[in-house]
């Protein structure tokens, strides 16, 4: 391990809140939407005036707004007529542990608030995880790629090194380190609705949720009818 990122790896973390969880995700695995569904939980903090793009107050965190385009991804630009497929979130953390996004969650914790929050990662920070973490991964990495085919077509071309043997292995295989709760994006994105429920009652469970199963299998049905229509264009 590089000496000098090990010290910013372990500086970034003595200045997170020990309840703030990071969520370490492969490029293109849906760490944006798990987030919001994550969020969307009364347990859980969320501040839609920093996280949406618009800015507006007061909205949850899977609540699709009335013009589609203020959802957008970061990492690929589309046309304006597909932006809308993704959440923008402000709390993403790139391998270089940009501090941008920190001074959000430092902020929120000065007032001594009890409710958990999340940072979402890249994935290859897994390897400096000394801290209980969510890592997302897929049991069925084809029909992954089948399912975002347009976003996976456009951000191939401009991140084509994010997709080698090494980033697709981080893809598909679960974290084995006991700090680990590890989420198949798969299942919990599967249009079978007794796959997703024990996907989503895992997740509930493991941080003690007030279930909104309701809400969490609208948005995600609506979210996978959105790929979709984007992937036939």
């Amino acid at each position: 391990m590089n000496k000098l990122c090990f010290n910013k790896v372990n500086l970034f973390f003595e200045q997170l809140d020990n309840k703030c969880i990071p969520i370490l995700a492969a490029q293109g695995m849906r760490g944006h939407a798990l987030y919001r569904i994550l969020a969307s939980h009364k347990e859980v903090w969320w501040d839609s005036s920093i996280m949406n793009e618009d800015k507006k107050p007061n909205c949850s965190s899977i609540e699709y707004p009335v013009h589609d385009l203020s959802w957008k991804c970061p990492r690929t630009i589309r046309s304006n007529t597909v932006n809308y497929i993704t959440a923008h979130t402000a709390m993403f953390i790139t391998k270089e542990l940009s501090d941008k996004s920190l001074q959000h969650i430092k902020n929120y914790y000065t007032t001594n608030s009890n409710l958990i929050c999340y940072v979402y990662m890249h994935a290859e920070l897994i390897k400096y995880m000394n801290r209980p973490y969510i890592y997302i991964y897929t049991s069925n990495l084809k029909k992954h790629f089948m399912q975002r085919s347009y976003w996976f077509k456009q951000d191939m071309r401009k991140h084509f090194e994010e997709y080698d043997t090494y980033h697709q292995k981080l893809m598909t295989i679960p974290s084995t380190s006991p700090l680990a709760f590890n989420i198949d994006i798969h299942k919990l994105f599967s249009k079978d609705e007794q796959i997703f429920e024990l996907a989503y009652q895992k997740i509930v469970s493991h941080f003690n949720f007030t279930s909104n199963i309701k809400d969490v299998r609208s948005f995600i049905l609506t979210y996978l009818e959105r790929e979709q229509s984007v992937s036939i264009f």
